[in-house]
């Protein structure tokens, strides 16, 4: 396994919106990776439409990253857009490449792992509304 430390530098949450999903960190390149922009600066700053533009237009990402994938799912879910967050997750989890990602609390999870979770909770929280 390609180990690649990531850092989640905070929890975003929709604390306003009655029924907003959990939402998964955003996950921040590494010093190494810098030059491949995933979008966490945007999500960091509550721009969650900017950082589906930055991610989808950051021709050095790999259409596998799963840390682009994660956030680009984080972004959409942020957004409503739940079925494109599914597939986001889904792809991230599918990747071939995987990385240990630091979360917002220090705990440290295989990037599979936090999609996985990204994805329980899109669902679950998809399940809740709809009841």
């Amino acid at each position: 396994m390609t180990v690649v430390t990531m850092l989640a530098g905070l929890l975003l949450t929709q604390a306003s919106a009655p029924m907003a999903p959990a939402i998964t960190p955003p996950v921040a390149a590494a010093a190494e990776r810098d030059s491949a922009d995933v979008g966490f600066q945007d999500l960091a700053q509550g721009r969650a439409d900017k950082a589906i533009e930055r991610i989808r237009a950051n021709r050095a990402l790999d259409e596998n990253d799963p840390v682009a994938l994660i956030n680009l799912g984080t972004a959409n879910a942020i957004l409503g857009n739940t079925q494109a967050a599914r597939t986001a997750y889904r792809a991230a989890i599918a990747s071939p490449e995987r990385y240990d990602v630091e979360l917002a609390n220090g705990e440290w999870r295989d990037s599979r792992a936090v999609a996985r979770t990204a994805l329980s909770r899109l669902e679950s929280t998809r399940q809740l509304a709809t009841r």
